[in-house]
């Protein structure tokens, strides 16, 4: 495939996967909206330890063997897809039976109290359900069939909050969780058999992938380091933090992490893209680089205006039960937008075949994160957490650009940093000249506010924005002649 045609195929691809990502956003936002009529934020706390914790076990069901497919410059046989199948098939049925025999201790500890709560171990299927789902992901990965990979994450995306929503209205309460969950992973998993054309069976045929295990562990511990947090920082957290502040962090995250599924576009597109062009190290450069450079101004406009206008949309939108998430909402924006840039490094090490680096950078995290848990959350609460993570994912950012450094311009790096001090300087000045109460006509000065400074900073100091930007006038004129 020539440099030109993998451009193409990248655009495409990222295009479709940002068109469901908009999508997602709008249905997000109306559940969340609807829920936090309908629920407290306990609710919201127990439904983030119980999914949190299935969160984890399924890419326990995983041993990376899907990243060492896409990862191969050949594609992928029947067989191997087979093996794939049924090594996660059988891990996803053994953490089945070790999360229901777990069940009964997790509500004692956290004392989470709801309706029905006995039942919940059924929703521990779409564990089994996954492995059917990533074998199709790992097949239109490989073979860059973004428009596949978009319908079945759309797919799950729509009927999850359609259901959820439903659910919400009719008073199922915490239940609208569990039931859109369940439902949206089964049609998913449907969905998925289509596109394999029900042809692949389960093998355990372990010799198919004889000295790749080792490869393959060491990329699913990327996944399974930070992911394990789900289990076991709640239960640190529940040490310091009532259930009421464990479901505000909870609930915040899910508000002002949206943009996030970008940054998983992004990786889901360039690995593949970059594993099929590990022949021409020049061209993986300037993909690698310049991609990046676009994705930092992008997810920096939208987390940075959320974070800015935030506290306002809770105010108008959201009710009381939700006024304890002001204090913490613009600091949770900004954690994510360094997570979210710090993510887009690992496509890189991956083709560098650096995931080892990743792993020890992971693992460090997970630690000084539990460290700092115990340091800051008992004095400063949800505001010492969301500082101590922004503190954190600023390191392993740095840790991360050390090791692709030789693949990314410096400017890079420079202008993550200025648009980090341009929303840390433009949310600053909002809150020195905000109305003293909030309404729709001071949240809609906010909005073009932000986006005018945004701007206008950019062009001041950003070089490269403003040859950027020439080149888009220049497109636009000629559109408009």
């Amino acid at each position: 495939m020539s440099q030109v045609e993998m451009a193409g195929k990248l655009k495409s691809g990222f295009m479709l996967l940002a068109g469901r990502s908009a999508i997602t956003k709008v249905l997000q936002i109306a559940s969340s909206l609807i829920l936090a009529y309908k629920l407290i934020p306990a609710d919201y706390g127990s439904f983030g330890i119980i999914y949190g914790f299935i969160s984890s076990l399924l890419f326990l069901t995983d041993i990376g063997l899907g990243d060492i497919l896409i990862q191969k410059k050949d594609s992928i046989t029947k067989d191997e897809l087979a093996v794939y199948l049924g090594v996660r098939l059988t891990l996803g049925l053994l953490w089945l039976s070790f999360f229901i025999i777990i069940y009964p201790f997790l509500i004692t500890y956290y004392q989470i109290n709801f309706p029905y709560k006995e039942y919940v171990p059924w929703l521990a299927l779409i564990l089994p359900m996954e492995s059917f789902i990533g074998a199709a992901i790992v097949d239109a990965q490989k073979n860059m069939h973004f428009k596949n990979f978009a319908k079945i994450e759309l797919f799950e995306t729509v009927i999850l909050y359609c259901i959820q929503i439903s659910l919400a209205f009719l008073n199922f309460g915490i239940w609208s969780f569990f039931f859109a969950i369940f439902l949206s992973r089964l049609f998913k998993t449907i969905l998925s058999l289509t596109f394999l054309k029900f042809q692949i069976k389960p093998s355990l045929n372990f010799g198919l992938f004889k000295g790749k295990y080792r490869q393959g562990i060491l990329f699913q511990l990327n996944s399974i380091i930070p992911t394990s947090k789900a289990m076991l920082l709640p239960v640190i957290l529940a040490m310091y933090l009532d259930i009421h502040t464990i479901g505000i962090i909870f609930w915040t995250s899910s508000i002002v992490s949206i943009p996030l599924v970008l940054s998983y576009n992004y990786n889901s597109v360039m690995f593949p893209a970059l594993s099929k062009m590990q022949d021409s190290e020049d061209s993986l450069k300037e993909l690698a680089s310049r991609s990046m450079e676009r994705m930092i101004l992008i997810l920096a406009f939208l987390f940075g205006i959320g974070g800015v206008v935030g506290d306002q949309i809770i105010d108008l939108v959201f009710n009381k039960n939700w006024a304890d998430a002001k204090s913490v909402i613009f600091l949770c924006a900004l954690y994510h937008f360094v997570y979210s840039v710090r993510y887009l490094f690992y496509p890189i090490l991956y083709v560098k075949k650096l995931s080892s680096k990743r792993t020890i950078g992971e693992l460090c995290m997970v630690l000084l994160e539990y460290l700092g848990v115990f340091i800051f959350c008992k004095t400063y609460q949800a505001t010492g957490y969301f500082s101590l993570l922004i503190a954190i994912n600023l390191l392993a950012l740095y840790y991360f650009y050390f090791y692709s450094r030789d693949w990314i311009r410096r400017f890079t790096l420079v202008r993550f940093h200025l648009l980090f001090l341009i929303i840390l300087f433009i949310n600053s000045l909002f809150n020195v000249y905000a109305f003293p109460h909030s309404s729709y006509v001071f949240l809609s000065v906010a909005i073009v506010g932000f986006t005018f400074f945004y701007l206008l900073l950019l062009s001041l100091f950003d070089f490269h924005f403003r040859d950027m930007a020439r080149v888009y006038l220049k497109k636009v004129k000629r559109v408009a002649i």
